[in-house]
C-alpha cells in the first residue's frame, strides 16, 4: 500500500519541474538567470512582467527626449503683406516683394496704395539648443487656398537676417540653408510674388490671403508640414472717373467799356456778370459734373487745377471752384462698389477789346486711393 501510495506521488511531482524547466528554459539567459537568483524555488511571472514594463517605459522617455532635442519652432513675426491694393479692371497684377531690399514691383494695370513695410519676417529656434552649430535645411512652399481676389503664390525669395541664408534653390517651393545654427536661432527676412485678381474675376474685394507654410530641419532629415501662416492683400476695386457733363459759359457779349466777370460756380449754378457784358440765355452754361466710382467707403484725394487757358482768337484764363470735399469718401462699405459726385464751375474775364469768337480749352482732374 505505502509503495503504490509513494509511486503515485512520484510522476505530478517530476512533471511539475519538468513544465517549470521548460518555461524557464523560454527566457532570455540573463532574464532566467535573474529568475532563479531571487527565486530558485518559485517561479514568479508577475516580478518579470514588472520588471519588463519599468524597462519599456524607459526606452519610450529616452525616445521622446531625443525628437524633443531636433524639434524647430518656426515662427512668423509678421506675414509678408502688400497693405491696400487696387485691382486693374481685366486681367491679374502680380505684385513681388523683395525680402531683401523690402521693395514692391508690379506687373499689370493694377496699383499699390500702401506705401509700408511688405516683407514677411520669420523666426526659426530649436529646442534645448541641440542644434546649435549644426546644419539646417528650411523650406517655404505654397498651402491652404487663397481667398478673397487673392491668387494663389507663385514664388518665394528670402534675405538674411540674424539667421545667414545660404544655398537658396528653386522658388516654390523654395529652399535654403543655415550653415551653423546659431544658439538662439534667429530670423530671416521673406519675400513672395503674389498675384491679385481683376475687376473680371467677379472674386470679392476687401480682405485676402493667400497660404504658405515653412518648415525647418537638421539637414539630411525629411521635411514636415511645417507652419503655416498667409501673406495679406487688403484689394479695392479700380478707381475712374468719369466727366458726365462738361463745363460751357455759352456765349457772352463782351462788355463796350472796361472789363467784365462771368462767372458760372460750381456751388452756385447761376449766370453772374458785372459789368456792362451781357450773358446771353441760350445756349445754356453749365458746370462740370464728375463721377466716381470705386472701392466702396474708400478715400479718395482729388486734383483740380486752380485755373487753366482757353484760347481762340486770344486767350482767357478760366478761374475754377469745386463742391468736392477736402477729403471725400465714396458711397457704401468696402466689398460693394461706391460712388462720389463733384461740379466744376468757373470764372473769367472779358474786356472791350477781347476778341470775338469761340474759345476752348482743357484741364485735368485726377483721382487717387488714400
Amino acid at each position: 500500500m505505502r509503495r503504490r501510495k509513494s509511486g503515485s506521488n512520484a510522476g505530478p511531482k517530476s512533471s511539475r519541474k519538468t513544465s517549470r524547466q521548460r518555461i524557464l528554459n523560454d527566457f532570455p539567459a540573463k532574464l532566467r538567470r535573474l529568475v532563479l537568483e531571487r527565486s530558485p524555488m518559485l517561479f514568479r511571472p508577475s516580478r518579470i512582467q514588472l520588471f519588463l514594463g519599468a524597462t519599456t517605459a524607459t526606452l519610450l522617455m529616452v525616445a521622446s527626449n531625443a525628437a524633443q532635442a531636433q524639434t524647430f519652432g518656426v515662427g512668423v513675426n509678421s506675414d509678408p503683406n502688400l497693405g491696400v491694393v487696387a485691382s486693374a479692371s481685366s486681367g491679374d497684377t502680380t505684385f513681388t516683394i523683395n525680402a531683401g531690399t523690402d521693395q514692391v514691383s508690379k506687373s499689370g494695370n493694377g496699383a499699390r496704395i500702401s506705401s509700408g513695410s511688405a516683407r514677411g519676417k520669420v523666426t526659426v529656434s530649436c529646442a534645448s539648443g541641440a542644434c546649435t552649430g549644426k546644419k539646417v535645411q528650411v523650406r517655404v512652399g505654397v498651402s491652404g487656398s487663397p481667398t478673397g481676389r487673392a491668387r494663389a503664390l507663385t514664388g518665394f525669395n528670402v534675405a538674411s537676417g540674424t539667421l545667414a541664408v545660404s544655398s537658396v534653390s528653386g522658388t516654390n517651393p523654395l529652399t535654403f540653408v543655415i550653415n551653423s545654427f546659431p544658439a538662439g536661432g534667429g530670423y530671416f527676412w521673406l519675400g513672395a510674388t503674389y498675384p491679385i485678381a481683376g475687376d473680371d474675376s467677379g472674386k470679392a474685394t476687401g480682405a485676402a490671403g493667400s497660404g504658405f507654410a515653412i518648415s525647418a530641419v537638421l539637414s539630411g532629415k525629411s521635411f514636415g508640414a511645417g507652419t503655416g501662416s498667409t501673406a495679406d492683400a487688403t484689394v479695392y476695386r479700380k478707381l475712374s472717373i468719369v466727366n458726365d457733363t462738361p463745363l460751357s459759359f455759352g456765349r457772352i457779349v463782351r462788355p463796350t467799356s472796361g472789363s467784365s466777370t462771368a462767372t458760372f460756380s460750381a456751388t452756385n449754378p447761376q449766370r453772374v456778370i458785372t459789368g456792362s457784358g451781357v450773358w446771353l440765355n441760350t445756349p445754356s452754361p453749365t458746370r462740370a459734373k464728375y463721377t466716381i466710382t470705386g472701392e466702396g467707403g474708400a478715400a479718395v484725394s482729388l486734383s483740380i487745377p486752380p485755373s487753366f487757358t482757353m484760347t481762340g482768337p486770344s486767350t482767357l484764363t478760366v478761374t475754377t471752384d469745386t463742391t468736392a470735399q477736402g477729403a471725400p469718401v465714396l458711397s457704401s462699405i468696402t466689398g460693394n462698389a461706391g460712388t462720389y459726385s463733384f461740379y466744376v464751375g468757373g470764372a473769367m474775364t472779358l474786356t472791350s477789346s477781347t476778341p470775338s469768337g469761340a474759345y476752348s480749352g482743357s484741364y485735368v482732374v485726377t483721382v487717387s486711393y488714400n
